[in-house]
């Protein structure tokens, strides 16, 4: 089977093209593609294929699990279907979460659609490190976006019981936020805590919801936000209820397995 191995701010992936698959992913295929001791290594694989005479994108985390939707991931996927299917660099691909307008450049904008804002939600937990209640964004996928000064120690203790909370039951993508500036464009440091991943360098959706969080909180004014990773900075925009994200995405690799 051929693969390509691409990334958006260290978070990496391993891209599928459907046409190369002879047999439908399982959980322990996945797993073990995405094992960086055994396998390829990632964070999980993308299976691009053509729906409906669009591409389309199905992400498979590194447990194996499904998620609707994957930021870093879908630019990713654009740019393979740029450098390798010699698409136009105007496109719109398929998603679990819906049709994505992108535009690929140097760096690649995706059309994000609308936040849906489901409020202030308390934890099940309590520690004197976490605030009453964390913000609940969708962006097609869940995420749960908590704003104060965090610890690593902080991140590591609080991050897998609030991904597990009761409270959702297909789990949640956790997200621990700072404002650092306000001019002359709000910065947000963020580490995020993926359902069925972990801890990865950089979140696409994870940095969209915490940017719609902030908005919602009435936290910073301005359109456009920066936000910082532990890969590197994306930047979200806002036209009228619109986001947009922006961030690169590169080739690293590619093989036979």
């Amino acid at each position: 089977m051929k693969f390509f191995k691409y990334q958006g701010l260290g978070n990496d992936f391993i891209v599928i093209d459907e046409r190369d698959l002879a047999f439908a992913p399982e959980p322990h295929w996945v797993q073990q593609l995405c094992d960086r001791h055994f396998g390829i290594g990632a964070d999980g694989v993308l299976l691009t294929g053509e729906r409906e005479g669009l591409p389309s994108m199905t992400v498979y985390n590194a447990d194996g699990s499904i998620a609707e939707m994957c930021g870093n991931g879908l630019r990713c996927v654009a740019r393979y279907w740029v450098e390798h299917r010699h698409y136009p660099a105007q496109m719109t691909i398929h998603t679990g979460a819906g049709p994505k307008k992108i535009s690929v450049d140097s760096n690649i904008c995706i059309e994000m659609g609308e936040a849906s804002d489901l409020g202030e939600c308390p934890a099940s937990i309590t520690d004197p490190a976490l605030p009453r209640s964390g913000r609940s964004i969708s962006m097609g996928n869940p995420h749960w976006v908590f704003e104060g000064d965090f610890t690593a120690e902080d991140r590591a203790r609080l991050a897998p019981l609030l991904a597990a909370d009761p409270q959702f039951k297909e789990g949640v993508n956790v997200s621990f936020a700072q404002l650092k500036q306000e001019v002359p464009r709000p910065v947000i440091e963020l580490f995020v805590y993926e359902r069925g991943v972990g801890w990865t360098l950089a979140c696409g959706t994870g940095a969209t919801a915490t940017a719609a969080a902030f908005w919602a909180r009435q936290r910073i004014d301005q359109s456009e936000v920066e936000i910082h990773l532990p890969g590197g900075a994306l930047r979200i925009k806002k036209e009228g209820r619109k986001l947009f994200l922006e961030g690169p995405a590169k080739e690293v690799f590619r093989g036979e397995i």
